[in-house]
């Protein structure tokens, strides 16, 4: 079985946009929400911040049927290392407007164009939800069992900065990271 993120067929991505390619990909997003390829999207400009250089956009996208992230990429007229599998689409939609970050720069819902408002607002609150640990061994399994290794590690990491889990439950699932990482580099 191949780890290839270019492989890997889902719905949900997360994406950033440069104001070069920001016209051409929002008209690509657009007329598929239109059709019915997209089910949803969320938009939202942001200002750059301390190592960022320039004025971004970070696009939620979710597709009507799984693609791969290099279909998404070729569609929007992107480079793919600006197309992300989300790991976690309330995370990442509560990122839009940074409600898990007080030291970023605090943007509003309203400054976000979204074709379907009410479920962004479901998704933004379920993301900044505190995770429990259900939810955190539910995530650490999906990604075992779908072959996405390499991202257990960033997984724990940004659970562990952002996140209201516990010490004893991140030093749990660490431990067992740790354990499944030496068992996968062995074979």
């Amino acid at each position: 079985m191949s780890n290839s993120k270019t492989e890997k067929r889902k719905q949900h991505f997360f994406i950033l946009l440069y104001e070069e390619k920001l016209s051409a990909a929002m008209e690509y997003v657009r007329s598929r929400a239109e059709s019915g390829a997209v089910d949803m999207y969320a938009i939202i400009k942001h200002e750059p911040e301390e190592n960022e250089k320039q004025v971004h956009w970070h696009l939620y996208l979710k597709m009507h049927s799984a693609t791969t992230y290099h279909t998404v990429a070729q569609n929007l007229g992107i480079d793919e290392r600006f197309v992300d599998i989300c790991v976690n689409k309330y995370k990442s939609c509560a990122y839009l407007i940074h409600a898990n970050d007080d030291s970023k720069i605090q943007y509003n819902i309203e400054q976000i164009e979204c074709n379907d408002m009410e479920t962004l607002v479901d998704y933004i609150n379920k993301g900044t939800a505190d995770m429990t640990e259900r939810e955190l061994l539910d995530l650490f399994h999906s990604l075992v069992y779908s072959g996405e290794y390499d991202k257990l590690h960033q997984v724990l990491f940004y659970i562990t900065m952002n996140c209201n889990v516990s010490a004893g439950v991140i030093k749990k699932y660490t431990y067992y990271f740790n354990t499944f990482w030496r068992s996968y580099k062995n074979e």
